[in-house]
């Protein structure tokens, strides 16, 4: 009987081995083939913005205009 247990629970440990195996090699796989799409975006997003040329004209002229950041009430140039 505990003979038949032990190979029983030897067989399972085994079962979660191997899972645990397939499973890193599954995460390893993603993780190369993410680093390589980002190396490839990386790569795209330089070239655009060394040359412009890959940036659609609409988003190469935004432009950024800040808020007048005079908080004083006193001056206010429509009195003026």
């Amino acid at each position: 009987m505990t003979l038949f247990f032990l190979e029983d629970m030897r067989e399972k440990f085994d079962l979660v081995l191997e899972g645990q195996a397939a499973l890193g090699r599954k995460i390893d796989l993603r993780f190369d083939q993410l680093n390589e799409k980002i190396e490839i975006n990386s790569v795209k997003i330089g070239v655009a913005d060394f040359t412009g040329e890959l940036v659609p004209a609409p988003l190469a002229k935004i432009t950024l205009t800040l808020p007048d950041t005079n908080l004083s009430s006193s001056t206010s140039p429509s009195n003026s």
